[in-house]
């Protein structure tokens, strides 16, 4: 039997295998960090890319430079969508702890939030609103889509992710085509299966490929744009050489000629001239004072005249001199001429930004010293619509049963001035509003915009505040 020997282990392997997984775990370690170092680069890249476009987008102020630059400043801002989306597909793939990378994430919201309060629209200065409001759009929807398909990517495979994606995009495709086909051909289609009409005097439809109707909530956005080309075939003007007569030239032979007095609307008695009946009193007279014309015409004192050749008009105006007698003794020499502008719904901040032509106008002008430019910074609202804030600033009162007041102009007239007034409403203001129909100006340009071809505005201007809140609490939205 042999001497049983204890058998000596060997610690030397285990020490290898110990300092092998360490070696191991370190090569890993200088691995990552190189790997993250150059993806933590690539994210700042991105992030400053991201930070440069949308900025670049926001550029406005004038409506017109938008209009012009709509197509460049939407590519902007799809590029800047781009590189925050890159941002976080960066921060997902890198080796990094949880806790890191919830932190990146946050970062990027309160990079979001950042935006928002960068500029959101509120001095008008840029479209900040508008652009992050299409910014989280795209990042909501687009986003979630490609969070879709990583994950339908990852739990098939490559091979069977792109033959699963083919079939569905081809399906999703050929039922698209069909049901943009469908909205094609019943685009132009109205009651009783009537179509637009479509001719060589009539304004040019572009039919668009209607991709909205494809959303699953219908919405009313743009559609289309419409182009109007006037034809001028004939001119028409009170001919100064020829003792002020109203002559129409250059109408075709073949076309009758015709042209309409318009109404004096300042001799209008109270009834005629009340909400909603100025209109019809317009039109009434327009019946009796249709002519034929053969030769230049006198028309003494008349100042609006409809000129039509065929199918084709043209509105002539002048001022015909004056018409009231002033009230008051004696006339000063030195007068001012004086223009009061007033945009109703309007504010001081959407004036410079939708008009700025005429503010660049009127600052030369006043510049010029030919005229100087008096701002009314102290007028504010005083009541709820334009009922009370009108009153307040033509005549000085508040609304108050019986109570009436002395519109500006009338007490510039009286004291030697001539008064006139023009406005794009048929509307009566101090029938309206002053409950008067006092003869009150020497010029009033209102018959003009009573016109059947006038399309006149009617109703709210609904913004989307209010159509909401109309819902919200029951609302009755006035027409």
């Amino acid at each position: 039997m042999s001497e049983y020997v204890p058998l000596e282990t060997d610690t030397c392997p285990r020490l290898l295998d110990v300092k092998g997984e360490q070696n191991i775990k370190i090569k890993y370690e200088k691995y990552f960090k190189k790997y993250n170092k150059k993806y933590f680069v690539i994210f700042g890249i991105f992030y400053i890319m991201w930070i440069i476009f949308y900025k670049k987008s926001l550029k406005g102020g004038k409506l017109a430079f938008i209009k012009n630059n709509l197509f460049k400043l939407a590519v902007l801002l799809i590029i800047s969508f781009i590189f925050y989306s890159l941002c976080l597909w960066t921060i997902a793939f890198m080796r990094i702890r949880k806790i890191v990378k919830a932190l990146l994430y946050i970062f990027m919201v309160i990079s979001l939030v950042g935006a928002f309060y960068y500029d959101h629209g509120e001095h008008f200065k840029f479209q900040g609103m508008y652009n992050f409001m299409v910014f989280c759009i795209f990042i909501v929807i687009f986003d979630t889509l490609s969070l879709i398909l990583y994950r339908w990517y990852v739990f098939v495979g490559l091979k069977k992710f792109f033959k699963q994606f083919s079939i569905f995009a081809s399906f999703i495709s050929f039922i698209f085509f069909f049901i943009l086909r469908r909205y094609e051909n019943v685009w132009g289609v109205g009651f009783l299966n009537k179509k637009i009409d479509d001719g060589e005097n009539l304004c040019k439809v572009r039919r668009p490929i209607p991709w909205f109707d494809l959303l699953p909530v219908r919405q009313n956005i743009w559609t289309g744009s419409e182009s109007c080309e006037r034809k001028e075939i004939f001119n028409a003007y009170f001919d100064s050489e020829n003792e002020n007569k109203f002559t129409i030239v250059e109408c075709p032979e073949n076309l009758p000629i015709s042209y309409v007095v318009l109404p004096e609307t300042r001799t209008m008695n109270f009834k005629e001239r009340k909400k909603f009946a100025l209109r019809q009193s317009v039109n009434k007279k327009l019946d009796v004072s249709v002519f034929n014309y053969t030769e230049p015409v006198a028309l003494p004192d008349v100042e609006a005249v409809l000129a039509k050749c065929g199918e084709h008009d043209k509105l002539v105006v002048r001022l015909a001199g004056r018409r009231v007698k002033p009230a008051k003794e004696p006339q000063p020499k030195d007068k001012l001429n004086i223009l009061l502008i007033y945009i109703d719904a309007m504010s001081r901040r959407q004036f410079f930004r939708s008009l700025p032509k005429t503010k660049k106008l009127m600052e030369k002008l006043h510049k010029s010293g030919k005229m100087h430019l008096n701002q009314f910074f102290r007028y504010g609202v005083v009541g709820y619509n334009t009922y009370a804030n009108s009153l307040g600033l033509f005549a000085g009162v508040q609304i108050t049963k019986g109570k009436r007041g002395l519109p500006i102009w009338e007490d510039y007239r009286n004291n030697g001035y001539v008064s006139g007034e023009a406005d794009d409403q048929c509307e009566d203001w101090d029938g309206r509003y002053n409950h008067r129909a006092k003869v009150s100006f020497d010029h009033e340009l209102l018959a003009p915009f009573c016109l059947p071809e006038y399309h006149p505005r009617t109703g709210f201007i609904t913004r989307l505040f209010y159509i909401f809140m109309s819902f919200i609490y029951k609302w009755d939205i006035i027409e």
